[in-house]
């Protein structure tokens, strides 16, 4: 049952121990429900700030199939502040067809960026087409304009 899945990973999350990490990891690489994959992601990744739970969801921001659970990824790699996500952070905002995904990939890059990511910004701000992202990107852009 998908609901017990959930609670488990969310009492895990909460515990806090990294013995958890890789039976989450496991449960989660053979979850196919995207509203379990999302859960584990926003409940639990952000709870274990490791190299292995880094790497996964980075693998999830490139490459998994539902949009929710990249836009999960994409914004809990902000609450990460690893620089190396920034790359694929830029690729989802430029590349994925989903605007919650180049929404939540604008919103992390403010808090992992500097000045130069607000040039980036501006490119994707002129490219972009969806009301709800533009203003994500703005809000983005001010957030780091605040913080130089």
């Amino acid at each position: 049952n998908r609901h017990v899945r959930v609670a488990a990973c969310k009492a895990l999350g909460k515990i806090g121990d990294e013995k958890a990490i890789n039976p989450i990891l496991e449960r989660f690489k053979k979850e196919d429900d995207f509203v379990a994959r999302t859960d584990f992601i926003s409940y639990t990744f952000g709870k274990f700030k490791t190299e292995e739970i880094f790497l996964q969801l980075l693998e999830v921001l490139k490459s998994d199939s539902s949009p929710d659970v990249r836009a999960a990824a994409a914004r809990c790699l902000g609450d990460y502040k690893d620089k190396k996500s920034m790359e694929y952070l830029e690729n989802s905002l430029f590349n994925d067809d989903h605007l919650i995904v180049r929404f939540y990939a604008a919103a992390s890059m403010s808090k992992l960026g500097n000045k130069s990511t607000i040039d980036v910004l501006k490119k994707a701000a002129n490219k972009e087409t969806d009301e709800l992202v533009k203003k994500g990107l703005a809000d983005a852009m001010q957030k780091l304009e605040k913080n130089k």
